[in-house]
This record gives C-alpha cells, sequence and structure tokens, in this order.
C-alpha cells in the first residue's frame, strides 16, 4: 500500500507567469489530496477492492486508475517533483508533471521505475480529483560504470567492526559518549586497523541524526575512516516501506558524502531475513538502493552477506563475505566471491574466546592462531579484511541471546590486549600444545567432562555387573 506521509512531495516551480497566484496553502491542499489519490491507488492494488478509487479519479482518470490497479499486486511510489503547468484564473484546475520513484510487483517480478506523469486535477465539491493522468516517461534505473573504486584498494583493507563498549548493539546511538568513541578509534588505529565499520538502523532515530556528525569529525581528526551500514535490523523489504526509506537515507545524504566515509553498506547479512521477505523483494529494494546511492553520492556501494549474491552483485562496486566457521569453509567462499568479478572484501570474521562455552569452548591462544591462518588466507588471495570486533563486553544484550558474542573483541573488558592483536601488528605466533586447550578452560568445563567420564565408567559396570549376574543363574 501506498504511504501518505514519508517521502518527498515538493513542487519544482510555483512562480510562473500564471494568471493567479498559486497560493501556499492551494500548494498543499492540492499536495494533500494527490497523495490521497495514490494511497487509495495502492489499497486497491492489494486488495483488489477498487470502489473507492472514484472519489479521487474520475473520466478518463479513473478508468485508468482501474486498469493500473488490475494489472499489478502492489505498488509505492517516492520521491514526488511536481512541476506546475498551469493554474486556471478560477483557482479550480491545476496542471502538473509528478516525477517520482514507482515500485510495484508483477507476479513474480519486483520492479522499480523512474516515472513521469502528466497530471491534471479539478476542484469539486471541496475536493481535488484528478481527472487526467498520463505516463509520459517510465524507465529503469541504470548502474553506471565510473571510476569510484580507483582511490578504494579494496584488497588492502585491514578494519574492524564496532559497536560502543559501553552501550553495544541497539544501545549505542542513545547512550553517544564522544570521549569512548575517540578512545576506541584510537585504539583501532593503534592496531592497525584504520576502516572502522558501524551500524545505523532503521527507523533511524533522532539520536543518530544528532550523534553521526560528531563521529564523522572525530574519525577525521583521529586519522581513521568509517564504513556505515544502512537499514540495520530492518528485516522486511515490503514495497510500502520504501517511502520512509528512502526519505530516512536522504537525510542521511549529506553525512555519508563526508570525506571520513570510505564507502557504503546497505545492509547487514540480507540473508537472513528471508524468514519474513523473499529473495525477490530483497533484491528489489537493496538493489534499487544501490543504484540510487550511486547516483547520489561518489562512495562506493556494496551490502553485507555472509556470501554474494550473483543477481546483487551487478549493482555492487565491491562485494563481501562474511564468515565464523572453518578455514577451508572460508577459502571456499572467498573463492566463489571472487568469480563476480568484483573486488571482494572479508567484511566479517571471528573467533570466540569463552573458556566455558559447551559443547565448543575456545582459548585466546587458539583464537591467535586462527587470525594467523586468516590473515595468511587473506594475503594470498588479495582480499581486504575486517575484524568482528574491536571489545568484549559486559554489559548490553547480545544478539539473539548469544554469550560468545561478548567474547569476540580483540580487547579484553579490563581494557587488556588479547595475544591476537599481536598477530594483527604481524608478530609471529607460537603453536600451542594440543593440552594447552583443556588446561585453560574453566573449572565447569572441566568438571563437566570429567563427571561424563565418571559416568561412562559407571554405566559399563554397571551393565558388566549385571550380565555376570545372569550368567550365574
Amino acid at each position: 500500500m501506498q504511504q501518505k506521509s514519508p517521502g518527498l512531495w515538493r513542487w519544482t516551480n510555483t512562480q510562473l507567469p500564471l494568471p493567479r497566484l498559486f497560493e501556499l496553502s492551494r500548494q498543499d491542499e492540492i499536495t494533500s489530496h494527490y497523495q490521497a489519490a495514490l494511497l487509495e491507488l495502492g489499497y486497491a492494488t492489494q486488495s483488489s477492492d477498487r470502489s473507492g478509487l472514484r472519489t479521487y479519479f474520475q473520466e478518463a482518470a479513473l478508468e485508468d486508475a482501474k486498469l493500473a490497479a488490475m494489472s499489478v499486486s502492489a505498488q509505492a511510489s517516492w520521491d514526488h517533483q511536481m512541476k506546475l503547468r498551469f493554474y486556471a484564473p478560477d483557482g479550480a484546475t491545476v496542471a502538473f508533471t509528478d516525477s517520482a520513484w514507482l515500485g510495484f510487483i508483477i507476479g513474480d517480478a519486483f520492479e522499480i521505475r523512474y516515472q513521469v506523469l502528466d497530471v491534471v486535477m479539478r476542484l469539486s465539491d471541496g475536493n481535488w480529483r484528478i481527472i487526467h493522468w498520463r505516463i509520459i516517461q517510465r524507465s529503469k534505473p541504470k548502474i553506471q560504470a565510473d571510476s569510484r573504486l580507483t582511490a578504494v584498494n579494496i584488497d588492502q583493507l585491514r578494519g574492524v567492526n564496532y559497536v560502543g563498549r559501553s552501550h553495544p548493539f541497539a544501545d549505542f546511538w542513545d547512550n553517544w559518549n564522544s570521549a569512548e568513541v575517540q578512545a576506541d578509534f584510537r585504539l583501532a588505529k593503534a592496531l592497525q586497523l584504520p576502516v572502522i565499520r558501524f551500524f545505523i538502523p532503521f527507523p533511524t532515530s533522532e539520536a543518530v541524526y544528532q550523534n553521526l556528525p560528531i563521529m564523522l569529525e572525530l574519525a577525521k581528526t583521529t586519522g581513521v575512516q568509517l564504513l556505515p551500514t544502512l537499514l540495520d535490523s530492518y528485516t522486511q523489504y515490503r514495497l510500502e516501506d520504501i517511502p520512509a526509506i528512502h526519505a530516512s537515507i536522504t537525510r542521511l545524504l549529506p553525512f555519508l558524502k563526508h570525506t571520513s566515509v570510505l564507502a557504503i553498506d546497505i545492509k547487514n547479512e540480507a540473508e537472513r531475513d528471508v524468514k519474513t521477505a523473499s529473495w525477490r523483494n530483497i533484491r528489489g529494494v537493496l538493489g534499487f538502493l544501490a543504484v540510487w546511492l550511486r547516483k547520489n553520492t561518489s562512495k562506493p556501494i556494496t551490502a553485507g552477506l555472509s556470501q554474494p549474491d550473483s543477481i546483487l552483485a551487478q549493482s555492487l562496486d565491491f562485494v563481501t563475505v562474511h564468515h565464523y566457521g572453518s578455514l577451508v569453509q572460508l577459502d571456499q567462499h572467498l573463492v566463489a566471491a571472487k568469480t563476480t568479478n568484483k573486488p571482494v572484501l572479508l567484511e566479517e570474521f571471528g573467533f570466540h574466546t569463552q573458556t566455558n562455552a559447551l559443547p565448543d569452548p575456545h582459548t585466546e591462544a587458539e583464537q591467535s592462531q586462527y587470525f594467523a591462518a586468516v590473515l595468511a588466507l587473506c594475503a594470498r588471495l588479495k582480499v581486504g579484511f575486517l575484524v568482528w570486533n574491536l571489545h568484549d563486553f559486559t554489559a548490553g544484550n547480545m544478539p539473539a541471546g548469544r554469550e560468545v558474542e561478548r567474547h569476540l573483541g580483540l580487547i579484553r573488558t579490563d581494557g587488556s590486549l588479547k595475544p591476537v592483536t599481536a598477530v594483527l601488528r604481524g608478530e609471529k605466533i607460537e603453536n600451542t600444545p594440543w593440552w594447552d586447550r583443556f588446561l585453560k578452560v574453566k573449572a565447569l568445563f572441566s568438571v563437566w567432562w570429567l563427571g561424563l567420564i565418571f559416568f561412562c565408567i559407571w554405566w559399563f559396570r554397571r551393565g558388566f555387573s549385571t550380565r555376570k549376574n545372569n550368567n550365574t543363574y
């Protein structure tokens, strides 16, 4: 359904030599009634109830609206730029062109087009109704080749994913702490991780708009570069949400153009959202945003995925891989990502150090060994990398309640550096003996395994005694 309020609706030329002044109150009135007409058309499209169209469309426009509602299963429009052509002396007729983005679904196709309409509205019984409505242009957004990657060597990027230390994840922006962020940026740079990826939620709160400019300036003064990831926590990918998404990102545009911004990631791990949205819609929404951002900024564009999607990759400047599994699988995923013929960034990888995480506890020594192997792999395949993440956490709620998320950092909760930071500085590490992993797990893990061993011995002895007693008789 078409949303009424989000998105841009503006008149681009109201000062033409006209028979009468095009009053501001009249502009608002016509805009409101035009929005209501498109809202009703969106409802008719989804519900197949077209009885309300005659309230907003008359004459030939009514038949056009009915045909439009029958031809698609859903539609929405946004970023309306209305150009006045005529305003009658009696103030009861207005003609204008409406240039806007139009999204619609036909069968299995999710389409977005740039559309220009010729519209005539007439005032009747206190309401403005559309009497003429004709498409004069409709074009598909095109991906234009350019050289935006010449200044960004994706294969040489080194960085870290960042969420607030004291207030991680969803609590970060509403509990902004400039001193902490600046200290963390300095830490990342000292660890030779000068690219920092962070997350902007959608819906976007006022706290983001207030504090993002501060973050950009802190990055500039600290000498780090930023990779903002948009639409964090959003999972729906509905046509009717695009006006609000477009309005939010339009408001973010001045910040996204800042010199501290290295590139833009439009979404984090969209493949996880297939529980709430189809790949058709995911590709449609993210593909549009990628093309639109490439047109409106000079920054390279990507989408954070565990493995690249070949169709979506066509709209991106570089592709990403997120991986927390085996080194063999990582090698395979990076090689597969290279087949997109786009630069590849290992945007997330990590290794937790929670020693009582049953059934798979890890030690800091294992983390170091894993990182050394991943960095060697990235060097061999010429892939840049971003570590997950800077700090261990004591506060805040972890994603999906996974406690291992608290132990994926490079820095312990007391502020001391884990041994893995030596790997990031290029220092060689010694392989630890096999028993190190067992000796360094917490007592709970040891007791659990010992208990299991004693249970197995008891069960075996019990079975042996039973068989012996049976043989006696």
